[in-house]
């Protein structure tokens, strides 16, 4: 499931509907897997990745929750209010309650186009 959420220069999230819908159709995946893609201020982001958690179920919430403090400190390192492009995304297969192999891919770059409202 990919998720892509906009955040303008006022750190505010541009389209709250698509926000809904895809937070509904999340609620209901049974998959174990999480992919996102966010543009905005470092604080911005941080809150997207809060409201992402929140909107995650069941594994995905628990891949996702593992990975978190780690993406939070490599947004965190972007500093002056520059917005930046977070893309990240992983994936677990597990025999019962056992992991038995996980992935995490992450681009975090500085993002140097006009975010607009």
């Amino acid at each position: 499931m990919h998720v892509d959420f906009w955040l303008g220069r006022d750190e505010s999230v541009i389209d709250p509907a698509r926000i809904a819908r895809t937070t509904a159709a999340l609620i209901g995946s049974q998959e174990m897997s999480w992919s996102l893609s966010v543009i905005g201020t470092p604080d911005a982001v941080k809150r997207a990745l809060a409201d992402y958690s929140e909107s995650l179920r069941d594994q995905s919430k628990s891949e996702f929750d593992e990975a978190l403090p780690a993406l939070e400190a490599l947004v965190g390192a972007n500093v002056g209010g520059q917005a930046v492009k977070l893309v990240a995304a992983g994936h677990a297969t597990f025999e019962g309650d056992q992991k038995t192999s996980g992935n995490c891919s992450v681009v975090v770059e500085p993002f140097y186009g006009k975010v607009c409202a």
